[in-house]
Order: structure tokens, then C-alpha cells, then sequence
């Protein structure tokens, strides 16, 4: 759509009131514009659309043609944007054309004929009955489901599976997988009374032929070894082989051949195994449990079995049963909050004495790990300690005292004591000054065990937990608030609050030892953002006669985040020579107090602040005002704004903060301009006479009223005093001086309107 061009004002002025459209007319037109090109759009088709009737909304029904006549009826301006009149954009109404609506046509000869499809799109399925013209019918066979007669496919394949499977069965009845075990000769190992025996095993594993000489093909099986020996026979070693390959019992079983092995043999085949044991025969075991019986654990009894079930075993006796002299020794350990540790090195502040003897009435001391002789196998010995824990500690129990029998030639026993320790580790957060106790809890503090990612103990000052014992953790604190970085932190400091031994503490890191209950302290000082000042100046303003009106703005900013501050401010007026202040006052833009200079020539510092406290990140604003008389003798160089060695120029002001930080700022000035005699005002020319009008008489004419809606006639100004200094004196025909004296005094009134204002707004 092409923009009308924009005109202005004066080449379009706004039409009076009485000749603007009223919003309701306006409406209808354009309900009749869209209405003509609704139409327009809609008449080919012969259409009856619903029409808004102009009485209030309600609808009636008409041909298209009514529509483009009631169109037609509409003022021009309704034409719609967009459209494709040539009179759009022209400022002239357009043209709605009355076309009649075309007659309707009658019903079609022909059949509908279908569209193509869309891309991508399937076309549409045809109707059942119709079948294409270029194909035959399908035969009812094709489409007959399983249970039709017509699928004989099926019934075959079944068939089929059925002989597959009846042959599966006849494969299944072949020969079976079959074992056999067989036990070599007991050899003693050293001198036959030490009691200590080896003995070997051969297992045959054979896929043998069935009664019709069948075999299976490569036949799967599974295959485990069970060692069944009596009472008082110890296994101290047991393994077993194939080919090259050595393998270890676990306990008194092995897998010789897993499923996970899937170890297959072939037709005819067979697969040898053997199996190897080192037995310790305990002294004064019964005759009956080293020999063999039918089917029963006795002796070197040794079982196998094929796929789960049992195959065949295989047994030989042991010759006797040792008889020695005994000796002992007891040795000792410690079990510390479940980790074990061998007597001696155990943590500091644990520590145990062994006594013994043959009862519990009559003991005397004795020692770990040392051999004690001169007994006899089956003797029996007590023994005691005395056990020392460190505090936090606590012996849950022990295992290995009392009532021993000296079961073996050379015995040993082994004292275990349980121990349960508690550590506990705290973790708290200091703040100087105490003023600002309150962000301690704003840190998070944690505990690290080394070597893990997640810390043991997470929180806020004072958390405390359990910790492991010799364990290192590294200490951290973790903030994130506004004005953190106002903190610096100290180094960690720990004490031991309970417990023994010494703390094991480098830097953050610290080793709590068993039993003891530590807190750990950091210290966060506060040293606060300083203050800051700035001082800006507006453009002064001449208002006239040499005299001239500036305004400053001064702000003192916390930039602390956290801490309150009390500053003192001061504000000195240093302007240039020949420029003299005849007042300057301030106002504090926060609360509205306020102060003057009492004599800015004599004193041209005054104080705006003394010890004021200032929130956190907070500004305090002032503004000073200031009007001064610019000599016309004052010298251009203490006008400009250039120092001249720490003395002020032109419009300089300068705040000091706390007595060492400063700001200033400055405005330019200029002289006025010498004063000349004002000229006499020349007398007005008196009118030509008409000679159609008699002449004027010389008498004063009449005062006449002032016509309605006239303005009054102005006054006679009073006489305005030029406050320049040696301005010269006014008199009646000066009426350029009065003029000037005039505009001054609204001048200087309206600047201290404006700084009244300001003052009671704020």
C-alpha cells in the first residue's frame, strides 16, 4: 500500500468543529466500504450473505447484487487500505461498479471428476463395487484367511515341524554322557607323625555309544568335584587340571567344566581330569574318620558329578592320626572402626598385655607372639589381657580369650579386640567486628576427605559431624552475597575439645586422630569500600547587569555493600577575583535540610556535613546555589576556569570529604559590557490628514473602553532601580533603559521562583 504524503499544517489546516464527520458517520461509511469489497469479491458467485442492517446489529439476507448496491450507496472514503482502486492514495473517493449477479448455473451433466492428489499425498481410495477397468476381479482364493480351505500351505509346513521334532526325540535317546573316578595312592608329606598327607584323582569324562552304536554329536556337559573327607581332616591346599591348566578349589568343591565353559565332546571321545589335595590329619582324630565307608564322608572321599547330578566317587584311608608334644603362641590384633591393624602398629593411645595360665584364677603376664613350650597336645590353657583405648573410644568386644585346648603340635591363637571410636569434626565462622556477627552465617563451610569430590560436612557456621579417623580433609568456605569481597579471610585455627593425642593440622588441611572432637575456626575481617565524592556544575546563567546564577550538584556515594559510614563535608565557594558572591545556599536532596553562607565574602567555606551516617550502598545528594556580580573591570584569566596556582577561577567550587578527598568542579563567566548613554526615544510621527476628515483638534480625545475580549491597556511602568553598581540614573523618555530594567527584575524573580521550587520539592 502506498503512504499518502504527509502534510503540514498550514497547506492542510484542521476543519472548525461544525465541519469534522461525526464518529458515527464515519463508522457507517466504512461498514459501507467493506461491505463494496466484500462484494466485490463474493458477487460472481451468486451468493446470499447475511447483511448488518444500520438499525442496531440486527442481520438479514440478500443476493450479492443487494450487497454491491447497498456498497454502491456508502460515502467513497470507506475504501479499504489495500485495495487495488486507482483512486486509492489520491484523496478521491472511489468508485464502487454495480455489477448484477450472474444467473445461477444448472445442475451438472457430467460426474464430478476427481482432483489430482497433492504431492506427497495418497490419492483417494476408489469405491468398493468398482473394480479398474484394465483389471480382472481377484479370485475369492486370494483372499481367504488361515482357517479357509484354500491355505493347504500351512497343513504342510506343519507337517513338517512335526517330523523335525519326532526326529529331535530319536536324536535325544542316544547314548548318555558318562564318568568315571578313580583315587591314587595317600603319600605322606615329611615325617608320617607331623600328620600331613597328599593324595590324587583321575576323572574320565567318555561319550560312549548307545545299544544301537549311536553317539551324540558333540555333546555339551557340565562337570564339579566335591571333596567329602572326615571329621579331623583339614584341606590345607586342593586343586585340579586339564591338560596344561591349573585351577584352585573353592573350599571343598570345584567347577571342572561350567555351562559358561560350553566344553563339548565329541563321538567316542573322552576328557581326563585330575585333582590333587594336601590334608593335615588333627591330633587325636577317631580311626572311624579316616577311614572309607559306603556312600558317607570318611577318609579321603572324593564325589563328582555330570550335569548336576551325581556320576561316581572315588575314596582311600589315611594310614593314623598324629600324637605330638604341643607348644602355642598368641599373637594380637586390633579392629579400630573396622579397619584391622596388627599389634604394634596400631594407633597411638591403643595398647594391650597378655597373661595366661591354666585357669582364669591363675594367670601370670606373659607376651604376643612369643612360643611357649613343654605342653602336650590336648592340653588347655586360659588367657586374659588388659587392654588401654584412648577416650572417645570404646572395646565392643573380643574375640580369642578364655579356655583354649592345644589342638596342634605348634598351636596358635589370636586375640582380636573391636574397637569403636567416635571423631567428630565442627566447623564455625568468626566476624570482625563483632557489629556484623550476623553475615556469619551467609558462608558456606565444608570439610573434603582426600581423594573424594563431595565433602564430608556442608553448612552454615557450627556444623559438625562424624569423620573418619587418619583421614586428611581439607577445610574451604564458600560465599555469594553482595559486598563479599569486603571480607577478607584468616588462616583455619583447630583445637582438640575432647579426646587424646596431639592435632594434626597443615594450613586448611587437618588429620583428626581416634577419639577426638576438633573444631576448626576461620576468622573473616571486614574492610569496607571507601566513600566517594563527586561534584558537578551546571552552565551558569547570565541574568544581565553582571549578574550571573550557578548551581552545583555534589554526591557522596557508600560504595560498602555491608557497612554503615559517617563522613563530614565541606564546601568552598573559590571564585575568581572581580567576582563577588552576594548569597549561595544548599539543600541535602535526601531529607530537605538545608544550610546558607552567612558571609560568603568573608567566609567562603561552609559545612554541609559533620559526622553523618550513610546506609550502605547509598548517595546523598546536595545542591548548591550560588549568585554573584561579575565586575566589568574583572580580568578575562579569572573568568575561564584555569587555576592559577590553588586559586580559584571563574565559577570554582571545590568539596572536601573527611578533610582530604576532594572534588570540584567550575563554570566560565564574562564581563558585562561598558554602559553607554542610553539614546533619546524619538517622538512619533504624527498622521497624515485625510481630506475627507475634518482634522483632529489638539484637545486630549476621549479615553474609550476597550472593545470585548480586548486586553487592557498595560499600566505605566513603575521606576525600576539598575542594580548594576554606578548604573546610571532612569528618567520618563529613557524608555530603553526601562525596557532593560524591566526584563532583569522578571528575569531574577523567575530564577528565584525556580530555586524555591527546587527546594520544596525536594
Amino acid at each position: 500500500m502506498t503512504d499518502k504524503p504527509a502534510q503540514s499544517a498550514a497547506s492542510n489546516p484542521k476543519p472548525p468543529k461544525e465541519a469534522r464527520p461525526k464518529r458515527r458517520d464515519v463508522l457507517k461509511r466504512l461498514r459501507g466500504g467493506l461491505a463494496a469489497v466484500a462484494a466485490g469479491s463474493l458477487m460472481s458467485a451468486g451468493l446470499a450473505l447475511p447483511v448488518l442492517a444500520d438499525d442496531g446489529g440486527a442481520e438479514s439476507t440478500g443476493t450479492a447484487t443487494e450487497i454491491v448496491g447497498l456498497a454502491a450507496a456508502a460515502p467513497a472514503e470507506a475504501t479499504l487500505a489495500g485495495t487495488e482502486d486507482p483512486s486509492a492514495g489520491t484523496g478521491e473517493p472511489a468508485e464502487a461498479e454495480v455489477m448484477e449477479a450472474p444467473e445461477p448455473a444448472g445442475p451438472a451433466a457430467e460426474q464430478p471428476v476427481e482432483p489430482a492428489p497433492a504431492p506427497g499425498q495418497e490419492p483417494a481410495p476408489a469405491a468398493e463395487d468398482a473394480a479398474p477397468a484394465n483389471q480382472p476381479a481377484a479370485p475369492l482364493a486370494a483372499i481367504a484367511g488361515s482357517d479357509d480351505d484354500a491355505g493347504h500351505e500351512d497343513e504342510e509346513t506343519e507337517t513338517e515341524d512335526e517330523a523335525e521334532h519326532e526326529e529331535g526325540d530319536h536324536e535325544d535317546e542316544a547314548s548318555p554322557i558318562v564318568a568315571t573316578k578313580k583315587a591314587n595312592s595317600v603319600e605322606a608329606l615329611g615325617d608320617e607323625s607331623e600328620g600331613r598327607w597328599y593324595i590324587s584323582y583321575t576323572i574320565q569324562v567318555t561319550n560312549q555309544p548307545n545299544g544301537d552304536g549311536d553317539y551324540k554329536d558333540d555333546e555339551e556337559y557340565t562337570l564339579s568335584d566335591e571333596l567329602s573327607f572326615g571329621h579331623g581332616i583339614e584341606v590345607e591346599r586342593a586343586t585340579w587340571s586339564k591338560g596344561d591348566k591349573e585351577n584352585q578349589f573353592q573350599g571343598n568343591t570345584a567347577e571342572l567344566a561350567s555351562k559358561d565353559d560350553d566344553v563339548e565332546l565329541g563321538e567316542g571321545k573322552s576328557h581326563f581330569y585330575h585333582v590333587y589335595a594336601t590334608v593335615k590329619v588333627a591330633d587325636d582324630t577317631p580311626e572311624y574318620e579316616l577311614t572309607c565307608k559306603d556312600g558317607y564322608s570318611g577318609g579321603l572321599l572324593n564325589k563328582i558329578y555330570v550335569d548336576g547330578n551325581y556320576a561316581d566317587s572315588a575314596c582311600a584311608d589315611i594310614p593314623h592320626a598324629p600324637k605330638y608334644r604341643a607348644s602355642f603362641e598368641v599373637d594380637k590384633k586390633w579392629v579400630i572402626d573396622g579397619e584391622e591393624f596388627d599389634h604394634g602398629s596400631q594407633p597411638d593411645g591403643f595398647d594391650a598385655w597378655l597373661k595366661f595360665g591354666p585357669d582364669s584364677e591363675e594367670v601370670a603376664d606373659a607376651a604376643w607372639d612369643t612360643q611357649y613350650t613343654d605342653f602336650y597336645k590336648g592340653d588347655y590353657v586360659y588367657l586374659k589381657e588388659e587392654a588401654k583405648v584412648p577416650e572417645g573410644c570404646l572395646v565392643d568386644y573380643r574375640e580369642g580369650l578364655g579356655e583354649r585346648e592345644l589342638m596342634d603340635k605348634d598351636s596358635a591363637f589370636t586375640v582380636v579386640n573391636h574397637v569403636e571410636c567416635e571423631q567428630n569434626l565442627t566447623l564455625a565462622k568468626d566476624i570482625d567486628p563483632e557489629d556484623y556477627w550476623d553475615y556469619a552465617e551467609k558462608w558456606t563451610l565444608t570439610a573434603t576427605a582426600e581423594g573424594e569430590d563431595e565433602p564430608t560436612l556442608e553448612g552454615t557456621s557450627w556444623v559438625s559431624g562424624n569423620v573418619d579417623p587418619d583421614v586428611t580433609y581439607t577445610l574451604a568456605e564458600e560465599a555469594d552475597f553482595d559486598g563479599q569481597d569486603e571480607f577478607s579471610a584468616g588462616d583455619w585455627v583447630c583445637e582438640l575439645v575432647y579426646g587424646e593425642g596431639n592435632i594434626y593440622q597443615d594450613g586448611d588441611k587437618i588429620t583428626p586422630s581416634y577419639g577426638q572432637d576438633i573444631r576448626c575456626v576461620i576468622e573473616n575481617s571486614l574492610d569496607p569500600e571507601g566513600l566517594h565524592v563527586d561534584k558537578t556544575a551546571g552552565e551558569a546563567i547570565d541574568v544581565g547587569a553582571g549578574i550571573w546564577e550557578i548551581e552545583y550538584e555534589v554526591s557522596v556515594t557508600n560504595n560498602s555493600k555491608i557497612a554503615w559510614r559517617d563522613y563530614d563535608l565541606t564546601d568552598t565557594l573559590k571564585f575568581g577575583d572581580g567576582i563577588r558572591v552576594t548569597n549561595a545556599e544548599w539543600i541535602r536532596d535526601n531529607d530537605g535540610e538545608e544550610g546558607v553562607w552567612e558571609d560568603p565574602e568573608e567566609d567562603a567555606t561552609t559545612t554541609l556535613a559533620d559526622g553523618r551516617g550513610i546506609e550502605p550502598d547509598s548517595t546523598h545528594l546536595y545542591i548548591v546555589w550560588a549568585r554573584v556580580v561579575v565586575d566589568s573591570d574583572a580580568s578575562e584569566d579569572q573568568l575561564d576556569c584555569r587555576l592559577e596556582e590553588d586559586e580559584g577561577t571563574g565559577l570554582l567550587n571545590e568539596v572536601l570529604l573527611n578533610g582530604k578527598y576532594s572534588a570540584e568542579a567550575c563554570a566560565e563567566v564574562e564581563a558585562p559590557d561598558e554602559e553607554t548613554p542610553a539614546k533619546p526615544t524619538p517622538e512619533p510621527e504624527e498622521p497624515p490628514v485625510s481630506p475627507e476628515e475634518p482634522p483632529v483638534t489638539p484637545e486630549e480625545p476621549a479615553e474609550e473602553a476597550p472593545a470585548p475580549g480586548a486586553a487592557a491597556p498595560n499600566p505605566e511602568p513603575s521606576p525600576v532601580v539598575y542594580p548594576q553598581s554606578g548604573g546610571l540614573a532612569m528618567t520618563g523618555t529613557e524608555s530603553i533603559g526601562l525596557i532593560s530594567a524591566a526584563l532583569l527584575l522578571m528575569t531574577a524573580g523567575t530564577a528565584a521562583t525556580v530555586f524555591s521550587r527546587r527546594r520544596k520539592k525536594s
